[in-house]
């Protein structure tokens, strides 16, 4: 590590100017904080129907990892690392539409949970070609890869060229953005925290010629503010959603404060939208 640089914990100082930056967000953390505390305390999954039960708990768990998202983006980016805030806003995101597209369509949270079994096969394999014999029995991949068999028929996609059939690289048939857009996620939200983060999560050139700005022109730099109004819609948008599925209205006019609190932490993004 270089001598000229020193990792900073807690930086008092990028704090401080966060808070006089963000005055209005940071007062209503509280009760973003209260409204996701009960969310995930008074939630019941329990239903009749297994298909329903399983989107619920898909739900459930979903919601508390974006809720987990956004702790560590204002977290990072008070801290002063917007675009490690941005990292995270990307998968904030997916899971935020994952969890709409299984409230709207409850079927589809068993493609969703099955297809682990795509996944640890696969990575299983990839674990016995470079450790051969290290952490897998022969009989424990037959195992994986019979589970994997059990399911792949449901994720087959076929080569628009030749017609092939091979298993898809995605539990859904559709990619993230169209399910976005399905569900009203467009314009600079989209580009933000799908597009934008890409750049940061991904190695792009555009990444390095922000880094190259901002050493030269410090006053450029990103304060992570399109991070942190993105990530302040998603929280309310997926508790609107935990509260309407599981009939909570008891938490209704806690909601209501927090979404009138949004509104007056983002004013002129209000007149954007």
């Amino acid at each position: 590590m270089s001598a000229e640089y020193l990792p900073v914990l807690a930086n008092v100082e990028s704090h401080k100017k966060f808070m006089e930056t963000y005055p209005k967000f940071c007062d209503a953390l509280a009760g973003i904080v209260e409204l996701t505390n009960r969310v995930t305390v008074e939630a019941k999954t329990e239903d009749a129907d297994q298909d329903r039960q399983l989107a619920n708990v898909l739900m459930y768990e979903l919601s508390v990892l974006t809720f987990e998202d956004f702790d560590e983006i204002v977290l990072l980016c008070a801290d002063g690392h917007p675009r490690g805030g941005l990292k995270i806003l990307r998968g904030m995101f997916e899971r935020s539409v994952t969890l709409f597209e299984i409230d709207e369509h409850p079927e589809q949270g068993k493609l969703f949970y099955e297809y682990t079994h795509i996944d640890r096969y696969k990575l299983a394999t990839q674990m016995q070609q470079e450790y051969p014999g290290k952490f897998f029995t022969k009989e424990k991949l037959a195992e994986l890869r019979a589970k994997r068999d059990e399911v792949k028929a449901n994720y087959l996609r076929a080569c628009k060229n030749c017609g092939h059939e091979t298993v898809g690289t995605s539990w859904m048939e559709y990619g993230i953005v169209e399910l976005a857009r399905q569900r009203g996620f467009k314009g600079s939200l989209l580009l933000h925290a799908y597009y934008d983060a890409l750049n940061e999560t991904h190695p792009k050139m555009e990444a390095i010629f922000r880094r190259q700005l901002e050493r030269n022109a410090p006053w450029k730099a990103d304060t992570g503010r399109a991070t942190i109004h993105v990530a302040h819609i998603l929280v309310p948008g997926n508790v609107r959603a935990m509260k309407e599925r599981f009939k909570m209205k008891d938490l209704e006019q806690l909601y209501q404060r927090c979404d009138q609190e949004y509104k007056e932490a983002w004013p002129s993004e209000q007149k954007a939208e």
